[in-house]
């Protein structure tokens, strides 16, 4: 009985420890994401798009107008290096993804389709008159292949950057068509809870997480911070979700 009554004692250690430890990590994630919004606010303009708003950036002036949109898993501070170089010859806009970066999340999936009819709405209330030269960076790429299918009348040009290969495409042996199905989907899945959990905010702290390249200050923290919260990690996994949907859009 000695024995029994030990085990309990440790059991329930282990178990308060764990709350304890949980509800630390909580408390971290939701304190440092507080912390950067104030730190790091958005560049540009918060545009309603019909009940949540997203996030545009725009410098430079004339015609036609370049349209950036980021890789499937990061933000528009990633076109720190391009935006301005670009900006020195026509006017050029980076964007947030609904969910992603500066920008809220949006109600519905995140397949092409849904992304396409956000962006339009975006640049339809923000006043941003095509034609548009469309920059999309691997699932950016899918967008704009999208939206210059839906919209052919905006787009005076169309940049694909490591568009990547769709589910499903007719050359793609099927093993590894497979494998991309599976690629990352269980991270995918408990990856919103290492975020609220204050995880992954630990883990790039101390530097576990990927490298952003050569970025400039203060965009590279900025860049860093989006990278760390809650939103982007549920984002990401819906995106994830809808890739079967988007690839047959594309």
């Amino acid at each position: 009985r000695s024995w029994i009554g030990w085990a309990r004692r440790i059991v329930a250690g282990v178990l308060g420890a764990a709350v304890i430890l949980a509800g630390a990590g909580v408390v971290y994630q939701w304190v440092g994401t507080a912390v950067d919004q104030r730190t790091y606010p958005p560049p540009g303009q918060l545009v309603d798009v019909g009940g949540y708003h997203m996030h545009i950036h725009c410098v430079g002036k004339g015609n036609p107008t370049v349209i950036l949109d980021h890789v499937g898993a990061t933000n528009s501070a990633q076109w720190a290096l391009i935006q301005p170089a670009v900006a020195t010859q026509t006017r050029v806009c980076a964007y947030d993804r609904a969910g992603f970066g500066w920008s809220e999340p949006s109600p519905g999936p995140r397949d092409a389709t849904h992304n396409v009819q956000e962006l339009h709405t975006l640049l339809t209330h923000a006043s941003i008159n095509g034609p548009y030269l469309f920059v999309g960076h691997s699932f950016g790429a899918n967008v704009g292949r999208v939206y210059a299918a839906t919209f052919p009348e905006q787009i005076a040009g169309l940049v694909l950057v490591d568009p990547g290969t769709p589910l499903g495409h007719p050359e793609v042996p099927v093993e590894i068509d497979a494998q991309w199905r599976t690629q990352d989907a269980g991270f995918m899945e408990i990856a919103p809870w290492l975020a609220r959990l204050g995880i992954i905010r630990l883990a790039g702290a101390l530097g576990a997480l990927p490298g952003h390249g050569d970025l400039p200050s203060p965009q590279v923290e900025a860049f860093d911070a989006l990278q760390r919260t809650t939103q982007f990690y549920v984002t990401l996994k819906a995106q994830h979700r809808s890739m079967e949907a988007t690839s047959a859009q594309v």
